[in-house]
């Protein structure tokens, strides 16, 4: 794929279809082509504004008139986004376009870095290898909903069978960068000027982390690159596992793994089947987690003797004579909680314990315990306590939620306040399915205090 302004102006409209404003996005970063992008983003909000107008404009010639004034102000849009995409491409194609690397905030204790530089050429040319490293390896990632369903059909289907389920130790720190370019230099379709920017990326971050060149490990967290690259190093994961157990099932969500070997020998060692396993990922110079929460190798019978449970993607799987029993994980459970206490003790230290803090309050705990549209979104997405967690059929444990909330909520002093927050009810929320209207700026400052 090459750095054109074809290619650029469709990765801008790929991005902009998912509800992302681009041109905001990279206003908000020093670069060239300033007052390009100004003017996008003009005919950007002069549309937004027609828009508004249009939802409640009864009058149908008025309506008729915004609507032409929409599609020229979406015609000048268009014609600034093409002038930006080929200045950009002459910029790049101009020079020997590379990356700069910069550190960025430690975030979970981990460090993280950025891109930095001219915001437009930095855009493009992520886009542009993202897409060719994606084409050249087909990288298709594995949502998480479709990783949980697989997971639970497998254990449902009551045969027998061996599990494993894994993780990789600190994946994203331990990627052989010298493994990883040769793989990328062998791949067809690949051309050698991706592999360049890679490798020099790939410098800048040894340098950064103070690694020496030939033994340098690890991808640069925050830089959307590095998902790529990270799935395109675990192909080979996926490839040696399939020519090993090519009967097996396999899930993969990043650097958690599940492996499904269907198996009516019970003699057959599961530890086996592990260190099979195991001498597959040292071969790819990592290694395998060793949380015993996050490791399991066991044979599951027709009629096992005792449950089996694992946590996987956020749920707890309990395996047993009954059928499938799907639970929130404990973190995750432990996570609602914590995010239920860190709105009340905002709300407590805002000083303003009625109007548009209580408001803020309600509209947080109704976002926990309901669903919502994410609003910056054109696919549907949806999030909420149902449509992030829908494979989960232990309604009781959503019973012991709602106690746990009330208890937290217990601490507001405003009897009014705590009378319509009790409404609020996880199980209710899953249950009913019910949702929560949210605009963008109210998503925004709903969800801020958990960052």
């Amino acid at each position: 794929m090459r750095f054109s302004a074809n290619v650029f102006e469709a990765h801008w409209h790929r991005v902009a279809r998912r509800g992302v404003n681009v041109a905001q996005e990279i206003a908000k970063r020093p670069g060239a082509h300033r007052d390009r992008i100004r003017k996008i983003q003009v005919q950007t909000y002069k549309a937004a504004r027609i828009r508004k107008a249009l939802k409640t404009e009864p009058d149908p010639a008025i309506r008729e008139s915004l609507r032409q004034d929409l599609a020229k102000s979406k015609r000048k849009r268009g014609k600034h986004v093409r002038a930006l995409c080929r200045e950009v491409a002459r910029s790049v194609r101009s020079s020997r376009y590379r990356f700069t690397l910069a550190n960025g905030p430690a975030i979970g204790g981990k460090p993280t870095f950025t891109l930095v530089g001219d915001a437009p050429e930095a855009f493009f040319v992520s886009k542009t290898v993202q897409a060719t490293i994606a084409r050249a390896f087909q990288i298709h990632p594995t949502s998480r909903k479709v990783a949980v369903d697989l997971v639970t059909s497998v254990l449902s289907d009551r045969m027998p069978k061996t599990i494993v389920r894994l993780d990789l130790q600190s994946f994203y720190e331990s990627v052989p960068h010298q493994r990883l370019l040769e793989l990328l230099r062998r791949r067809d379709g690949l051309p050698s000027f991706t592999v360049d920017i890679v490798a020099d990326l790939l410098r800048q971050y040894a340098v950064l982390t103070s690694q020496a060149p030939r033994e340098a490990r690890g991808l640069p967290r925050g830089v959307g690159l590095s998902a790529y690259l990270a799935e395109a190093y675990l192909t080979q994961l996926d490839a040696q596992l399939l020519e090993l157990f090519p009967y097996a099932t396999q899930v993969r969500y990043v650097d958690d793994v599940f492996v499904s070997i269907p198996d009516a020998d019970a003699s057959i060692s599961a530890w086996r089947r592990l260190a099979s396993i195991n001498r597959v990922v040292a071969s790819l110079e990592l290694r395998i987690g060793r949380d015993p929460h996050r490791l399991l190798c066991e044979h599951l019978d027709v009629d096992p003797a005792r449950p089996t449970k694992f946590g996987f993607l956020g749920y707890e799987f309990e395996y047993s004579r009954l059928p499938l029993v799907v639970r929130l994980s404990a973190n995750r459970f432990d996570k609602i909680v914590k995010r239920t206490e860190l709105a009340v003790d905002a709300y407590l230290r805002s000083g303003s314990l009625g109007g548009r803090s209580a408001q803020v309050l309600l509209n947080r705990i109704k976002f926990l315990s309901s669903n919502t549209r994410l609003v910056n979104s054109k696919s549907f997405a949806f999030v909420g306590i149902y449509f992030s967690n829908h494979q989960l059929n232990d309604i009781g444990q959503l019973r012991d939620l709602d106690v746990r909330l009330q208890r937290v909520l217990d601490r507001i002093p405003s009897g009014q306040l705590r009378d319509r927050l009790s409404n609020c009810s996880v199980e209710k929320g899953f249950c009913e399915r019910t949702f929560l209207r949210l605009s963008p700026a109210e998503l925004k400052v709903t969800t801020s205090v958990w960052k």
